[in-house]
């Protein structure tokens, strides 16, 4: 399976499979394609990551605190970008348009 390495605009790195829809949809315009891998396995994948950007070793999210943070992140992200694409139109008859 290949494996994409993205860095975004805002700093932070997106690293999913190339059939991973959902997560390239995620991406914004400007993020930029910075690494591929090739890898039998997530793990396999995830330590090249690990290798390429230079954090040491890689430890599977069940063993750290890190995937409530990520949810949250992902989270955070997804709300900023519904924010940022829908256009929200009060009719006169609603009484939120005052």
């Amino acid at each position: 399976m290949k494996y994409e390495l993205w860095h975004c605009q805002d700093g932070h790195y997106s690293f999913f499979a190339v059939d991973n829809d959902s997560a390239r949809k995620m991406l914004d315009p400007d993020d930029r394609l910075i690494w591929t891998v090739e890898a039998q396995t997530w793990e396999e994948a995830s330590q090249a990551q690990y290798d390429y950007l230079g954090w040491g070793k890689y430890s599977a999210f069940e063993q750290t605190n890190r995937p409530k943070v990520f949810i949250v992140e992902l989270w955070v992200k997804l709300w900023e970008r519904i924010i940022q694409t829908t256009t929200v139109q009060l009719s006169l008859d609603c009484p939120l348009a005052g």
